[in-house]
């Protein structure tokens, strides 16, 4: 598994930009930002874009404590290949801390697939003024 560099800036866009159905909001200057804080993971045409909690934050119906790990975004350049999740499975051995996400609750394909790599529903979140519902899932750190 490694982290991207801005030399991988165009390819991560061009894979987010494939799905811009499902992910709208992402640009360029936010995925250069997080590349450059070392928050995003680049192997196998797989983008995992994350955040480490430095304060302990409230998300809809959970609290989430200060280190644990917030997943936001996942991106496969050939959806359904199962890189995604080999890249995930490592990415999660790596870490020391629980990882949170949250999910549109009408994504069905990807609440299976989160279910299916080992995540747990956690609470409930809401966006929009509450009229686009979401789930909140959790996964233990595999090294506690």
């Amino acid at each position: 598994m490694k982290y991207a560099s801005i030399n991988d800036l165009d390819n991560i866009c061009s894979i987010f930009s494939k799905y811009k159905s499902v992910f709208p909001h992402i640009r360029y200057d936010y995925l250069k930002r997080k590349i450059i804080d070392q928050e995003v993971i680049f192997d196998r045409e797989v983008v995992i874009i994350f955040t480490e909690y430095k304060r302990t934050v409230n998300l809809g119906s959970v609290k989430i404590p200060r280190s644990h790990i917030m997943l936001h975004q996942i991106a496969n350049v050939n959806q359904g290949n199962g890189e995604a999740g080999r890249v995930l499975k490592i990415f999660c051995k790596t870490i020391s801390y629980p990882i949170w996400l949250t999910v549109r609750s009408d994504n069905h394909r990807a609440i299976k697939f989160y279910l299916k790599n080992g995540f747990l529903k956690a609470g409930a979140i809401a966006w929009k003024n509450g009229t686009i519902k979401g789930t909140i899932f959790k996964k233990e750190s595999l090294q506690r």
